[in-house]
């Protein structure tokens, strides 16, 4: 007997726009001019790109203000992408106060979504907030990834760091890694209060203890500051562990890629883990790529042994995500975070 599964990978991108003083545009563009908002996608597809377009002045005949969807980045004309996208104004308290759910549309590069009329509710000289979520499969779309697989000869950096040439400090965690001072002080905040501190014994020695994690993660990061870059497979083994030692550290760059690499990588294994970090850290990102996670697959996640154990060690949680989902599923047929 053959026996096949076939899944398939709903790919979400979502942007918060804040615009301020919304009235003056309404008073002063031209009918048909429009503002346009910051370009959003998904780190597995960022050739997929979209925006938001607001018209504050349609016609004359019609004063309404409007706003719609674009995607671009499709490079051949002829392509096409199917996506369904939801769009909602916020109060000042990040509420949702008016729901525009789009019907799947039908996109090529540069061409718009039908467009919706803009309404909100919003206090004088308090800034209208439009939050915006995408869904689409990339269907024979290569998926791509942020994050670089480097495995061409390093660049100069690179080089100085392997070779050990003129090091000014040293790290000791089980082996001994020598390091620039210059180098860790422009990568963190940490590093640099460390060394301007001539009274303190890592400034004066140049002698820095690691005990709060592995020499193998420690060098990643460190390889980090002198490439700019990260080998692919070590955000698969690494991830978690290099966004603590990223925030012990207070490098915020990679700190953000290791959310942005955890939020695009959910799976029922690793999804209490990741659900974890996000409340440990209160990392918004990660957070609602887990809500989304459980909103997507809710049908058979609730009935996988992962979700048994997770209700049991995470009670608060599994409550928000069950409570959450179960609202917004009653009123729309599921949640959209």
């Amino acid at each position: 007997m053959f026996s096949d599964v076939t899944e398939v990978e709903i790919l979400k991108c979502e942007i918060e726009w804040k615009l301020y003083d919304f009235y003056k545009h309404e008073t002063f563009m031209e009918n048909g001019q429009f503002l346009t908002s910051k370009q959003f996608y998904n780190p597995k597809c960022p050739s997929i790109k979209w925006e938001l377009r607001i018209y504050p002045n349609n016609n004359p005949e019609d004063p309404r203000s409007l706003i719609s969807l674009v995607q671009v980045g499709l490079e051949n004309s002829d392509d096409s992408l199917k996506a369904q996208f939801y769009i909602c104004t916020l109060d000042n308290k990040g509420e949702k106060v008016f729901y525009w759910i789009g019907n799947t549309f039908s996109f090529k590069n540069q061409i718009e979504s039908d467009k919706y009329e803009l309404r909100r509710r919003t206090m004088p000289n308090s800034p209208l907030i439009i939050f915006c979520e995408v869904e689409f499969v990339p269907y024979k779309i290569k998926l791509e990834n942020e994050f670089v697989d480097y495995s061409t000869p390093k660049n100069s950096f690179m080089e100085i760091f392997k070779q050990g040439i003129l090091t000014d400090c040293v790290f000791e965690i089980n082996e001994k890694i020598n390091a620039h001072k210059c180098i860790l002080a422009n990568y963190s905040i940490v590093f640099q209060k460390m060394f301007e501190q001539k009274n303190m014994k890592e400034a004066k020695s140049g002698k820095i203890k690691i005990v709060d994690t592995s020499p193998e993660c420690f060098k990643i990061m460190l390889e980090y500051f002198y490439s700019g870059e990260i080998d692919k497979k070590a955000f698969e083994k690494y991830s978690e562990d290099l966004f603590a030692i990223a925030h012990k550290y207070e490098v915020k760059q990679l700190m953000e890629l290791c959310e942005n690499y955890m939020a695009a990588n959910i799976d029922a294994a690793n999804f209490s883990d990741r659900c974890n970090y996000a409340e440990l850290y209160s990392l918004l990102k990660l957070e609602k790529a887990c809500f989304n996670y459980f909103s997507t697959n809710r049908s058979t996640f609730i009935l996988s042994k992962e979700w048994n154990k997770f209700k049991i060690n995470n009670k608060d949680f599994a409550f928000r995500l069950l409570e959450e989902t179960h609202d917004f599923g009653e009123k729309y047929g599921r949640k959209l975070i």
